[in-house]
């Protein structure tokens, strides 16, 4: 479960991954032009958070947006666009793109815990499932099957095994986790080492997401 943040001032990044990391239950991943972040969102990650500069050195924000929207690689994603001068034509353009909220830079702090807690809620309702009725023993076995998938050839049909087991139990952002990664998975061209990572993705996904659905 990865956060892709998109911004192309590194002073400006950092400070952000600071404040970003320690609070999010998976990778923070940082990326400074459109291209890098085109390639991430069309990857075997699931992406439940972007947080994407509007002006870019190498394009604009809200284009790369719209296409990712328009690809179907949003899906159940937030996005919070940045800008340092919002006029209301580039408002209009994100909101276009498909953009949740656009906001004026420096980011506050208070605006970016806002924004966090917010995508946060949402995955725990997404899951609510898991901590309401899942047996724990179920959800024991389903973290040991996602781990087991490291130790063996991929194939669809494991994945497919493991998209019902995560349906069953209501654990619904693993199941477009592992659609992304399935799809990646029946790509031409498809990376083994973007698979590697995104299995790596999928077990801290569990250890980082279900604690939280039992507090």
């Amino acid at each position: 479960m990865k956060l892709l943040l998109l911004e192309d001032d590194r002073q400006s990044a950092l400070e952000l991954i600071q404040t970003l990391e320690p609070q999010w239950p998976g990778l923070v991943h940082w990326v400074d032009a459109c291209n890098d972040a085109s390639v991430q969102l069309a990857g075997p990650h699931y992406i439940p958070f972007v947080i994407c500069e509007l002006n870019l050195h190498d394009g604009d924000g809200a284009h790369l947006m719209r296409l990712a929207n328009e690809k179907g690689q949003l899906a159940f994603t937030t996005t919070l666009m940045m800008t340092t001068h919002p006029q209301r034509e580039q408002v209009l353009q994100a909101k276009a793109a498909g953009v949740q909220r656009l906001v004026v830079k420096p980011l506050q702090a208070n605006v970016l815990q806002d924004a966090l807690n917010h995508v946060l809620d949402q995955l725990k309702q997404m899951n609510q499932r898991v901590a309401q009725y899942a047996q724990s023993e179920d959800v024991q076995a389903f973290v040991e099957d996602v781990s087991a998938l490291r130790s063996e050839p991929l194939t669809d049909r494991a994945l497919q095994k493991l998209y019902q087991q995560a349906t069953l139990l209501g654990f619904h952002s693993m199941t477009q986790a592992i659609t992304r990664l399935r799809h990646y998975l029946g790509r031409p061209g498809r990376r083994t080492s973007e698979i590697e990572n995104a299995l790596s993705a999928l077990n801290v996904h569990c250890a980082g997401l279900l604690p939280l659905l039992v507090t």
